[in-house]
């Protein structure tokens, strides 16, 4: 019995270990930084340290690949949350996909989910450890919508697109996305701007009640002995 209710302890404790393991961010680059954001057209006070001038990481669409960009470390299922903070773009035909969903979740057309007027909008995931699920698309009339992946590349593999990181903390990232295609381009990295935060995922309600029916048993052990 002793054995029995200790091997039940050890394996609920790996449980709670495992969804209490803290999630954070981690950067993998390889590219360069840049400092010439214009980050005016909307209202970055809520981003700590983000500022018009603030040096980022960029990873440009010639060189992402699957190997580079924003990861997340933890143990199973990781709660990762998007936040729109805004844009600035000469055309409003710029998107982000999160959770490798065929829709768009946010976009900067005018009538679209984010629009100025919808700064701080979220939406929410889970995913495993690995690239957070991300891609930043401009749409085009004609022909496939160009596109650039944190979890992978760009399409074309063009310097024309890239993603600005910046790390607030250890769990929460900016992410700059900026596309120099079309007439009247500059590279500020304000064209889509999506937070992404990430956290553990809660233990479920039935593996506290597993630990407490364990903890039960034990301590009916303890006081049978005695």
């Amino acid at each position: 019995m002793k054995k029995t209710i200790f091997a039940a302890v050890a394996a609920t404790a790996m449980v709670v270990g495992t969804a209490a393991s803290a999630a954070t961010l981690n950067f993998v680059g390889s590219g360069g930084t840049d400092n010439s954001q214009v980050l005016s057209n909307f209202d970055i006070s809520g981003v700590p340290g983000l500022a018009d001038g603030t040096e980022i990481a960029v990873i440009n669409g010639a060189d992402k690949n699957s190997s580079n960009g924003l990861f997340v470390d933890g143990e199973g299922e990781i709660s990762v949350t998007y936040t729109y903070l805004g844009s600035e773009a000469g055309f409003d035909n710029y998107g982000a996909i999160i959770g490798n969903s065929p829709t768009r979740t946010f976009q900067n057309y005018s009538d679209g989910f984010a629009s100025e007027s919808n700064v701080d909008d979220v939406a929410f995931g889970t995913q495993l450890a690995g690239a957070i699920d991300l891609i930043f698309q401009t749409a085009r009339d004609n022909g496939p919508d160009d596109q650039i992946a944190n979890q992978g590349g760009a399409s074309p593999a063009s310097e024309n697109f890239a993603i600005g990181y910046f790390m607030v903390n250890p769990n929460y990232y900016v992410l700059m996305f900026d596309d120099l295609t079309g007439s009247n381009t500059d590279r500020d990295f304000d064209d889509l701007v999506i937070g992404v935060q990430v956290s553990a995922v809660p233990l479920p309600a039935s593996s506290l009640l597993l630990l407490a029916g364990v903890g039960g048993l034990a301590a009916m052990k303890r006081r049978k002995k005695a």
